[in-house]
């Protein structure tokens, strides 16, 4: 069984992505992250940070479930925290929106997010645990981040409702993607996964 807290990032080279798998490693969690693209990125990150990485589109149930079996492997069936970490970034207006943009910036991040922690939690540390979404949108947000905004809100909301009674926390951080909230990022997921932080529940953060 690994030592520490065991980590699981679900996107460790997009928005800030690499802060947190570095962040949760200077502090000794075993931590392994996913990556759908950038490979040379994921392998430095990997070797810098000594944290697994593992190739999934979270949109694609096969692939998910091949990332799942690795992981179980990797934390021996069980792990603590969960940081789904999404990218908002969207200019996208109504009426741009195509019904193939709309599958693929919309409902394909709806069912990644959903499928993600479908698939992931029944390993998550059977004496509770932390779920935590982490999002980041730019500052002129579209019609496609604003939906998946009001999402991420819900879901969280909802989910912590449903997960209660398991002793596994949910929250959600949603913040603008610059210097200054990119580099507080890690410190709030950091505190929300921590187990004095175990009351907080339900919440969606911005930075």
């Amino acid at each position: 069984m690994r030592k520490g807290k065991r980590v699981v990032v679900t996107d460790g080279v997009s928005a800030n992505g690499d802060k947190l798998v570095r962040g949760f490693a200077s502090y000794g969690a075993s931590t392994a992250f996913f990556y759908s693209h950038s490979y040379d990125k994921a392998l430095a990150l990997s070797r810098e940070a000594s944290a697994l990485n593992i190739r999934c589109k979270i949109a694609k149930l096969d692939s998910l479930w091949s990332a799942r079996e690795v992981l179980r492997g990797y934390f021996d069936d069980e792990f603590d925290t969960l940081v789904c970490n999404i990218d908002l970034a969207n200019d996208t207006d109504f009426d741009d929106m195509s019904g193939e943009k709309w599958r693929r910036e919309v409902i394909a991040e709806i069912d990644g997010l959903f499928y993600t922690i479908r698939a992931l939690r029944p390993f998550m540390n059977r004496n509770g645990g932390s779920i935590i979404i982490a999002a980041a949108k730019d500052e002129n947000s579209g019609f496609a981040s604003k939906i998946m905004e009001s999402y991420i809100e819900g879901l969280t909301r909802s989910l912590s409702e449903s997960m209660r009674s398991v002793g596994i926390h949910v929250n959600a951080i949603i913040y603008r993607n610059s210097d200054y909230a990119g580099s507080h990022v890690f410190e709030a997921v950091r505190q929300l996964a921590s187990s004095d932080s175990s009351f907080i529940t339900g919440q969606i953060i911005r930075l």
